[in-house]
């Protein structure tokens, strides 16, 4: 299945242009929705615990999966107990022999069962035993992880902002629970719903809180970039706290916050013990490979610390059942750099060229202070 971003998605061209009428029936399908699960014409169903919503507005690849993982081992470490619900687009196998259509991932498990991401936030979380549940309705698998995961006492929901069959009561509005959008420096692109744009939503959707993104390397320093107001009716950028300040925050009425994305030691697939800092690749040819939503994020990362990159950009959740590797000589490519969500795919490759790049978001203690002061005080134990 190819899944990639057309280019036309970034600019007000001919071509989006002709397809913006659609879009604007896809938004008139999308507002006749959200009434209809206001006036209870569609059923929603709410879970007895906190959720706290991680999505985008742009389809695919702004970063969400860094993001789950960073922010449930954040609250974690403050003496939570979270439990993680995702989608596991493409998976085969979401759940043999259960009526709800969900179950649980295990580190061990297989990416074309459960999903790629799904995946890669059971590995990463696995020692700290954070469950993760996989399921096409939201709902159903929430329900099935707090059966079987009583302790838990925090859902992280690994998108599912515009699910809306999974009820929410959101921060902004008194609630328990909270929206949070992710973004990354390609905005909005040309602003359009899709099929003429890459938004899943309206720019200007209610949120609890913005996440921007900005990818560096290891040993970069925060690139602080202008963030853009969303909220165009008020007038006001939303603050971007650079301090310990957090009453300040917490007066923001839509607050946003600059979150960086790093990439650390690369370290090989067939043995991850084995690490070197992607410097030491200086001077060497190597082979970039992603099938990711936005490869050139990725591309852009190694290109910025000075490497001497040949990309080769794969479709989003490549499954890795042919070897893309085979086509590039050993001589003419002694390094390969792929990302750790393409590396859950490669557990059957034993190519000793290959080094995985892990990329981190850090998610400061302010932010997280912020997000934890608006959850119910009885939670941590």
């Amino acid at each position: 299945m190819q899944l990639r971003a057309p280019s036309f998605w970034e600019t007000k061209n001919l071509i989006a242009l002709a397809l913006w009428p659609v879009s604007i029936i896809y938004g008139g399908i999308l507002h006749l929705r959200r009434v209809a699960y206001a006036l209870h014409l569609f059923k929603s169903h709410e879970v007895p615990i906190p959720i706290i919503f991680v999505g985008n507005i742009r389809v695919g690849g702004t970063g969400k999966t860094p993001i789950v993982i960073a922010l449930a081992k954040a609250l974690h470490a403050r003496g939570f107990r979270p439990g993680i619900i995702s989608r596991g687009y493409l998976a085969k196998n979401v759940n043999p022999g259960s009526s709800r259509n969900s179950r649980q991932v295990l580190p061990s498990d297989l990416a074309q069962e459960v999903g790629d991401e799904p995946l890669l936030i059971a590995q990463h979380l696995s020692p700290l035993h954070i469950p993760i549940w996989t399921g096409q309705q939201r709902s159903s698998c929430a329900q099935s992880l707090i059966e079987h995961h009583p302790g838990c006492n925090l859902l992280i929901s690994d998108v599912g902002l515009q699910h809306l069959a999974l009820g929410r009561n959101p921060m902004r509005k008194g609630g328990r629970d909270i929206e949070i959008v992710v973004r990354d420096a390609r905005g909005e692109g040309n602003g359009f719903l899709m099929p003429a744009g890459p938004l899943r939503d309206f720019p200007n959707r209610p949120r609890d809180i913005t996440l921007n993104l900005r990818s560096l390397n290891e040993n970069d320093a925060l690139n602080q970039l202008p963030t853009p107001n969303y909220f165009t009716e008020e007038g006001a950028p939303p603050p971007i706290p650079s301090s310990q300040n957090i009453q300040a925050i917490s007066d923001s009425t839509k607050p946003s916050f600059e979150i960086q994305c790093v990439q650390g030691r690369a370290y090989q697939l067939i043995n991850p013990k084995n690490q070197q800092d992607l410097r030491e690749m200086i001077n060497q040819p190597v082979l970039a490979l992603a099938g990711i939503a936005h490869p050139q994020k990725f591309f852009h990362q190694l290109q910025q610390i000075g490497l001497s990159i040949t990309t080769h950009a794969m479709p989003d959740h490549f499954d890795f059942s042919s070897n893309p590797f085979d086509k590039y000589s050993v001589d003419d490519f002694p390094l390969i750099l792929i990302t750790e969500k393409d590396a859950v795919k490669c557990h059957n490759l034993t190519d000793p060229r290959i080094w995985v790049v892990p990329l981190t978001a850090k998610i400061s203690d302010p932010v997280i202070a912020w997000i934890c002061q608006f959850l119910p005080h009885h939670l941590p134990h």
